[in-house]
């Protein structure tokens, strides 16, 4: 069930322990690093230990800090509160970041994305009532989304707030299946805390991020990369009008750990999207950065009929094809405000990202004799502002 990677002391002195579900991905691999170079024992839940290729990566972000902790614990969504229990018993905090993110619709969705994503919420959220009240974690932190907020609305004359809510049974604007599983995952957890008794109430708030770019850390693929993918590897012929609400995931990473401690956080949700990026203007701008490196970047305008006609015979293009022409704007007033957070540029986002694809071997090197100089490996772990708080 668990993998020490360091023993950790049980010393009153040790640093807090974090728990972080599914932290071998690609939002909860940045908040690891953050975790590890801020001091904290660092706690991790992986689907399995026998897959240590997909977790491999978490070792060296652990050896490049000295007397940090890594534990890891095999654990899944559907594992009922009573297997969580002993995995967040002694930690501080816990950051629940593990949901189900397909490239595609699954064929049951249900089964595959909702319940999952539902039922693991509230089982951590259970699992903590089974722990004393003196011993349990002083705060949860759900990841949620941006798209818990803005799905099923007309968004093109309202700026979205913290107070906004997706409409899953909107009339004539279909909600795409991953919206709806985080839309329904966070109501579930906000009920769950204000049904708890005063005696038996818990710290928790949530981030709700936009679609997430920057670079991976990994050589594993997620389904944040699929964009990037397929414009760099000439994958479509033409560009779609698709407008993603985009943050960088080193912003997303720093806002939970913010989050995390800011006496101010409770209770709320913080949305993190700053940006309003057209997969045409990515295009333009990869294209402007690869094209001297033989990536067939496309460039040209794809109308949205035959767009919609590509969706009958792609499913990663049907899983979003309902983002055509829709332009949601976010208020990061709160994110700013309260958390402090400063964003990462729109071009740095996407150019880090599409640059740690490379360098990770998850598309090839094209550059053959051009010398393609890749600037990822110089990226700095930013920790300004987070300090441990017992």
């Amino acid at each position: 069930m668990t993998s020490n990677l360091s023993s950790s002391s049980s010393s009153s002195t040790s640093p807090p322990i974090v728990l972080v579900t599914g932290i071998s991905g690609y939002i909860a691999s940045h908040i690891a690093q953050l975790l590890f170079h801020s001091g904290y024992i660092v706690r991790g839940t992986v689907r399995s230990l026998k897959q240590k290729e997909k977790y491999q990566h978490l070792y060296t972000l652990y050896h490049t800090v000295n007397n940090t902790n890594l534990q890891l614990y095999e654990a899944d969504l559907n594992n009922p509160s009573e297997y969580w229990k002993p995995i967040i018993e002694g930690c501080t905090y816990v950051l629940h970041v593990a949901s189900p993110f397909p490239a595609s619709t699954p064929k049951d969705i249900e089964k595959e994305l909702i319940k999952p994503a539902v039922n693991g919420t509230l089982h951590i959220l259970q699992a903590i009532q089974l722990i004393n009240k003196n011993d349990r974690p002083k705060r949860i932190v759900l990841t949620s989304s941006a798209a818990a907020v803005y799905s099923g609305h007309f968004p093109e004359s309202h700026i979205f707030t913290e107070l906004d809510w997706s409409k899953l049974d909107t009339p004539d604007i279909p909600v795409l299946a991953y919206s709806r599983s985080k839309t329904l995952a966070e109501q579930a957890a906000w009920k769950f805390i204000k049904d708890l008794s005063e005696d038996n109430m818990i710290e928790f708030c949530t981030i709700n991020p936009g679609f997430v770019f920057g670079p991976l850390l990994s050589n594993t693929p997620c389904t944040s990369i699929e964009p990037l993918v397929r414009l760099l590897l000439g994958l479509m012929p033409a560009v779609p009008d698709i407008i993603f609400p985009g943050v960088d995931v080193r912003d997303v990473a720093k806002a939970h750990i913010l989050a995390m401690t800011n006496p101010h956080a409770n209770n709320k949700r913080f949305i993190c999207s700053p940006y309003t990026v057209p997969i045409r203007n990515i295009a333009k701008l990869l294209a402007n950065e690869f094209h001297p490196y033989s990536y067939p970047v496309p460039t040209k305008n794809l109308p949205n009929f035959l767009f919609t006609l590509g969706t009958y015979f792609d499913s990663a293009l049907a899983s979003v094809k309902d983002m055509i022409s829709v332009r949601p704007q976010f208020s990061n007033q709160q994110s700013e405000s309260i958390l402090g957070i400063t964003w990462h540029s729109s071009d740095s986002m996407i150019l880090d990202m599409a640059y740690s694809l490379i360098y990770h071997k998850i598309i090839p090197d094209k550059s053959k004799n051009k010398q393609l100089s890749i600037p990822f490996t110089k990226l700095q772990v930013d920790i300004q502002g987070i300090e441990i708080v017992k």
